[in-house]
């Protein structure tokens, strides 16, 4: 029996874990992948201000770039904006927040049911069940969980994106670069991780006649980069889900909706919702 389960492994549940180190909670995080961090499926960007408020330092091995610059393009329309960034080696981003909580992960654990029950909260995972008094769901975007909980009626919109690590860039690394194109329903990002190497992705929007893949590669193909890593994902862009809770549990990070719409930005309020959860229930005497 556990005060705490924390579903997710990502950064909104390991900052929850984090919060939960120093209360008197038994908790337990897990996880359906084999590794921290792994697979990469972000931009990787962060704003600065954001990042600094929740660790006063942004001094860290896993900092790659600190663009000052936003550029936005829509069309023939251009817009740039004055912003602290930072560009993360996300997986070791995540695998120094997962350091502290090495005897609190159980990996290669998939949750498939949250039963609220009147002795607690039952799990039921790929290797069996667990009990606990309390459940902070960061499972990223699925949402299969909170509909169960019928915190949702139907999952949020989420918009599918593809990209990956490229090499040979000629961008400015102080610039980060978001650009939406109508003709195909897209938005595509080029964030430098530094003076050769991006981050390079694409979302697709509904209505998009065009596989995401195919475009991706047509536009890849324009720009002569060498790819060095691929990766797929998606994330939420209706904003938050009307209920992020339950009797005896808390949503939080992409599981919640929390991202800022339109561009996908989601590490900090998954770090920042994530954080706040745990605190919460660390609070809480069990």
């Amino acid at each position: 029996m556990y005060s705490v389960v924390v579903v997710g492994a990502g950064p909104a549940g390991l900052m929850a874990g984090r919060a939960l180190l120093n209360s008197q909670q038994k908790f337990l995080i897990i996880d359906k992948k084999d590794r921290i961090g792994i697979p990469l499926s972000c931009g990787e960007a962060t704003r600065e201000e954001g990042f600094l408020e929740l660790f006063g330092s942004s001094d860290f091995p896993f900092v790659k770039n600190r663009p000052k610059r936003f550029e936005v393009r829509c069309n023939t329309l251009v817009r740039e904006f004055t912003l602290g960034y930072l560009m993360l080696d996300r997986p070791r981003f995540e695998e120094h927040l997962a350091k502290p909580l090495k005897s609190h992960l159980k990996l290669k654990t998939e949750c498939q049911r949250v039963e609220i029950k009147s002795e607690g909260v039952e799990i039921t995972t790929n290797r069996g069940k667990l009990k606990a008094a309390l459940v902070i769901l960061a499972c990223g975007c699925s949402f299969k969980l909170q509909k169960q909980l019928k915190l949702i009626e139907k999952p949020p919109l989420v918009i599918p994106c593809y990209g990956g690590i490229f090499s040979g860039h000629n961008l400015n690394p102080n610039t980060l670069y978001f650009s939406f194109d109508e003709p195909t329903w897209s938005a595509l990002w080029m964030f430098p991780k530094d003076s050769n190497v991006a981050n390079v992705g694409i979302g697709v929007f509904p209505g998009a006649k065009q596989s995401i893949k195919d475009l991706f590669v047509s536009k890849i193909r324009k720009l002569k980069l060498k790819c060095e890593q691929e990766y797929a994902g998606v994330f939420p862009t209706s904003g938050p889900i009307a209920k992020t809770y339950a009797d005896r549990v808390l949503v939080c990070g992409d599981a919640a909706g929390q991202v800022l719409p339109g561009i996908g930005e989601g590490i900090y309020f998954a770090l920042k919702s994530g954080k706040l959860a745990g605190n919460v229930l660390s609070l809480i005497h069990i």
